[in-house]
């Protein structure tokens, strides 16, 4: 929900502003042959994907297929 994705934003930033942390961004890729290897690729939404892309560009994140 957009609850959750804001949830997501909020505890990303408090991390990387409180503590220092580094950001470790995944889209859920299933794998094939496992209970959920069937469903659908992760997506990211644009305000999601905005701020993960400016926490990579300020070096307080990694990630890639953001999409």
């Amino acid at each position: 929900t957009e609850a959750d994705r804001e949830a997501t934003r909020n505890l990303m930033r408090h991390l990387v502003e409180c503590y220092g942390a580094r950001i470790n961004n995944h889209v859920f890729s299933p794998l094939p042959g496992t209970p959920l290897g069937r469903a659908p690729k992760g997506q990211v939404d644009p305000v999601t994907r905005r701020l993960a892309k400016e926490l990579i560009g300020r070096g307080h994140a990694a990630g890639h297929d953001l999409g």
